[in-house]
């Protein structure tokens, strides 16, 4: 076990943490990460925030309406951005 994750382990523990709860020491060492890194914050607050609208559907049975969805260019940004920083190129 090493002392910091890099923002590839991170982002692949904040997706995990979504599904189950993570050890305390995954939690304690994502969480130091996430104070020192702000691409990483970021990525989990977009994690969020897609979360938070895919549950708006199930639990409305809709989806949201289109003034609110990503422009074509916004969604190539975002997949660009995933891409790179699963990767850990950025």
């Amino acid at each position: 076990m090493h002392w910091m994750y890099s923002c590839k382990e991170v982002s692949e523990m904040v997706s995990e943490s979504m599904d189950r709860a993570l050890p305390f020491y995954q939690r304690a060492l994502m969480r130091m990460h996430l104070l020192i890194c702000k691409y990483c914050s970021r990525c989990r607050e977009q994690f969020d925030t897609i979360r938070a609208a895919s549950r708006y559907e199930e639990l409305h049975g809709k989806e949201l309406d289109d003034s609110r969805a990503l422009s074509k260019a916004g969604k190539e940004r975002l997949k660009e951005f995933l891409k790179n920083h699963l990767t850990g190129t950025h």
